[in-house]
């Protein structure tokens, strides 16, 4: 899923604290989750 929304090497994985994000990192995990659920 990572690299269908291009999140390769950015340093975001599945671990990652949501609030450890930055505001951009955070909007594009919300994208991607929409992506993946077909919100």
């Amino acid at each position: 899923m990572f690299d269908m929304i291009g999140f390769r090497g950015v340093g975001i994985s599945a671990e990652s604290k949501a609030n450890k994000l930055s505001g951009g990192e955070r909007q594009g995990i919300a994208i991607g989750r929409a992506m993946y659920f077909d919100a």
